[in-house]
């Protein structure tokens, strides 16, 4: 018999699944998520997320542990030796044999692609394209945190229309952007 448990950790949620092959039976658990490992105390947030997460299925499993933990982390393209850290960390709290973390891009087109060409658009918190050729070749754009990139991931645009809804409470504006109500009407009538 082999089970394994997939763990999806983003950083507004942490979804783990116990899946065991000899029954095909799945088990989901979820929790809150993780800052992203390339974050400050990024490996200390998503260890605790995913044991989190996990905990709850092994005791569901009646002590058997699974045979390998499989992670697609937030953070884990761009920061490497933190998804190093966290394989090392996970193998000394869980009883797996084996543990492996990828970005939760790739896992994203794993699971919906199932190893097939193709392109995913990953868009929550954050956002992330990954794509792979027919000839196996891999590309990624974006995925590079809130302060780079993520452009159209959820953080970004409401971070975005908080710093407008400020600047119109400050009275500033960017240049060029048109004034609106009464005061702007009168000041387009007047050529100002």
């Amino acid at each position: 018999m082999t089970s394994v448990v997939a763990v999806d950790l983003g950083k507004t949620g942490c979804r783990a699944m116990l899946w065991n092959t000899a029954d095909s039976s799945r088990a989901v658990s979820s929790v809150a998520g993780a800052p992203g490992l390339a974050a400050p105390d990024g490996v200390a947030a998503a260890r605790t997320a995913v044991c989190a997460a996990v905990g709850p299925l092994l005791r569901e499993s009646g002590g058997a542990g699974p045979d390998a933990v499989l992670v697609g982390a937030a953070g884990a393209a761009s920061a490497p030796a933190a998804a190093r850290s966290l394989v090392a960390a996970l193998l000394e709290d869980l009883p797996v044999r084996e543990a492996a973390v990828t970005s939760d891009a790739v896992t994203a087109h794993a699971g919906a692609l199932g190893g097939r060409a193709g392109v995913v658009l990953a868009i929550g918190t954050g956002s992330v394209a990954v794509g792979i050729g027919a000839d196996g070749t891999y590309a990624r754009v974006d995925g590079w945190g809130p302060l780079l990139g993520d452009d159209g991931g959820g953080a970004r645009i409401g971070t975005a229309g908080l710093r407008a809804a400020l600047r119109a409470h400050d009275g500033r504006r960017p240049p060029g952007m048109r004034e609106t109500g009464a005061e702007g009407d009168r000041r387009q009538e007047a050529g100002a």
